[in-house]
């Protein structure tokens, strides 16, 4: 199997949804019995995770900074704790 078979194979598993024969059947049920639920779903993880474009009001952007930098500094010094 080549990078070029593995990453056109990729491609089709992400351009066509397969919610009958699903890769994780709890997201599959909520795309097929909660559409507008799972377009948010899949939109959030898209601006957080992939630095898509997202329509976030900037309350909750600021939200979500705010916890990733409490969360950074309470690993960084709980790491430190440790040692």
């Amino acid at each position: 199997m080549t990078l070029r078979t593995v990453l056109l194979s990729l491609q089709a598993l992400l351009s066509a949804a397969e919610p009958d024969d699903p890769q994780d059947a709890v997201v599959a049920k909520q795309y097929k019995e909660h559409p507008e639920l799972f377009r948010q779903t899949a939109t959030h993880w898209t601006f957080i995770y992939a630095g898509g474009t997202c329509i976030i009001p900037a309350y909750i952007r600021a939200f979500y900074v705010y916890i990733y930098i409490y969360i950074f500094f309470l690993l960084k010094y709980s790491f430190i704790l440790i040692l």
